[in-house]
């Protein structure tokens, strides 16, 4: 909970910083973390500091990548397997 609100004030500094600003700071901290960050922020916005980052470099290439990676296997639906009737 804690955690949560914690995600989402950061969340709503970074939206508010100019996309290479906020790419440079998101670079800097733990990936699952800005990973986190960009999820609460718009489509729009999270674009924006992604494409940001490809601009630092090879670098801040694979942490565009990593984050995309991230965020993608954080929106999957949660799929619940059939189970089987009992014998």
């Amino acid at each position: 909970e804690d955690e949560y609100k914690n995600t989402r004030k950061l969340a709503e500094f970074y939206s508010k910083m100019h996309p290479q600003n906020a790419a440079r700071l998101l670079s800097k901290i733990e990936t699952d973390r800005a990973a986190r960050i960009l999820t609460f922020l718009s489509d729009r916005q999270a674009g924006a500091i992604m494409d940001a980052s490809v601009g630092l470099g090879p670098d801040g290439i694979d942490l565009a990548v990593q984050w995309t990676d991230i965020i993608r296997q954080m929106k999957q639906p949660q799929t619940i397997e059939p189970q089987s009737p009992a014998p």
